[in-house]
């Protein structure tokens, strides 16, 4: 049998509702997923951090020149090694 501890964590007052928020969303406690992060912690010995890529305006104009200059044939490459693709930088 496992023995259980209480973990004492100082957090954002609406972090953790909105975290809780979340997890009910999902089906599980939060103290559930607080466990498996954990665990995973425990295990891997690594921390993930992941966001969702959020297209701002200013990437979707980026986007959207680089598609035409691609139509164009305004690119180059593919380069054989580093050494062709820093080349053709310096023209």
């Amino acid at each position: 049998m496992n023995e259980t501890t209480v973990l004492s964590v100082k957090l954002d007052k609406k972090l953790k509702n909105e975290a809780q928020e979340v997890a009910k969303s999902m089906g599980f406690p939060l103290s559930t997923l607080v466990s498996a992060y954990l665990r995973q912690l425990r295990d891997t010995r690594r921390v993930e951090f992941s966001a969702p890529t959020k297209v701002t305006p200013k990437l979707r104009v980026a986007i959207l020149n680089a598609r035409k200059e691609i139509e164009r044939g305004d690119i180059e490459g593919p380069f054989e090694s580093a050494i062709d693709f820093t080349a053709s930088l310096n023209k």
